[in-house]
């Protein structure tokens, strides 16, 4: 039977017996230079094949014009003392062949990159479909760069491979992750993710969204201000509009209470600087809508959506002046937190949270008295008209 041993290069090395102890190379009793770990790790990462002379020498002394080939003698002979430091039972573990190096074949050799390689390959060739039970092995394989810290051509090469390699299988394992609405678990790979490659904004996306979906909006919220940040600071960069999107979404959710009463008190008593409405794209707002939804069951109160539409008294659109003006008005004019959206070039709908049809034509009524007392010369009209919210999704907009 053959002895097996396993080699962990992500992160910095380790390696482990049979027994499945692992050992960190800081535990051998031998100096190792940072060429001597680079030359093992190399080796290890090519273990499966016959490794020529010429080939080290092109990657490890390519400039070396004074004796490459004894540069390569002395490498081997300090890995092969190393080897024998950290495996003083196996004779031979390196081995030469008719000018080629070669890991003695009674030794199977396993390393972490060839686990992450096979599970990719089956991922991607539909013979495995990993899911929420994968978490915790896929989250462990990965922790870093081979030889973190050290840059050299092949290395810098592989590092940017096996990172691709890793976060396409994250990608794969977040959209399922979606799918089976496994929001506690998106956060936990999107999080690693978002370590390793903070720049990738799908992840940023996937994270705030299942924050939101976790009820901790507030902390999508920081989690865009770091994003932010780091793109401005890195890059030079601002978050795209898709980002922009779901953290309107989560300031939004933030503000959201259980206690109708305290919510409606929270919007009257705003002072006269802080009464905004909460303008946002057509997506947001219908996110908004279904968490509208979600809180009238429990609170079992009424809620109304209007559609409003500018219209002209000449025979021409309205300018976008005036549609400008009324997007004004209706900012100035609705409560705090009260969310609108443009539906066209001159439409708009607004939801009216806790607003019955009485109550939600007597704010448009006063709104059109704005529109007319701020900009008595427009030539423009607001028509209007008022639906109630229904729990049944084929209700909310017709």
């Amino acid at each position: 039977m053959k002895e097996q041993i396993q080699f962990k290069l992500f992160g910095g090395l380790q390696f482990a017996r049979s027994d499945g102890t692992w050992h960190k190379l800081e535990e051998v009793e031998l100096a190792v230079g940072k060429k001597q770990l680079a030359f093992l790790t190399y080796l290890l990462i090519h273990h499966g094949k016959e490794i020529s002379g010429n080939d080290l020498i092109t990657h490890f002394w390519p400039n070396d014009s004074k004796d490459p080939a004894n540069s390569l003698k002395n490498m081997i002979y300090k890995v092969r003392a190393l080897l024998r430091s950290m495996f003083p039972d196996i004779p031979d573990f390196l081995m030469t062949q008719s000018g080629y190096y070669l890991w003695n074949p009674a030794v199977e050799i396993e390393t972490d990159l060839d686990a992450l390689e096979a599970l990719y390959r089956k991922v991607k060739l539909d013979e495995f479909k990993i899911g929420a039970p994968d978490v915790d092995n896929l989250l462990a394989l990965y922790t870093g760069d081979i030889m973190p810290g050290v840059s050299m051509e092949w290395l810098d090469y592989l590092n940017t491979y096996y990172r691709t390699v890793y976060i396409d299988l994250c990608r794969s394992l977040v959209m399922q992750l979606v799918d089976e609405s496994a929001w506690d678990q998106v956060i936990r790979v999107c999080s690693y993710v978002y370590g390793l490659a903070p720049e990738i904004e799908e992840f940023t996306l996937c994270i705030m969204q299942a924050m939101i979906n976790t009820g901790v909006a507030g902390q999508a919220i920081q989690h865009y201000e770091n994003y932010r940040s780091m793109l401005w600071n890195q890059f030079r960069l601002v978050p795209s509009a898709a980002v922009e999107g779901v953290h309107a979404l989560a300031v939004y959710s933030n503000k959201s209470t259980d206690d109708a009463e305290q919510k409606i008190m929270e919007m009257l008593s705003a002072s006269e600087e802080q009464r905004e409405a909460f303008q946002c794209n057509l997506l947001v707002f219908q996110n908004i809508i279904q968490l509208e939804l979600r809180h009238m069951k429990r609170s079992k109160l009424p809620s109304a959506i209007v559609v409003l539409h500018v219209e002209s008294s000449l025979p021409t659109p309205p300018s976008a002046t005036d549609i400008r003006r009324v997007e004004r008005t209706l900012l100035s004019s609705l409560r705090a937190g009260d969310p609108l959206t443009r539906l066209d070039r001159g439409s708009f709908a607004l939801l009216l949270s806790s607003a019955t049809l009485e109550n939600a034509d007597m704010v448009m009524k006063r709104i059109e008295q704005n529109f007319r007392d701020m900009y008595p010369r427009s030539r423009a009209s607001l028509r209007y008209r008022v639906y109630p919210l229904q729990t049944e999704k084929d209700e909310i907009l017709k």
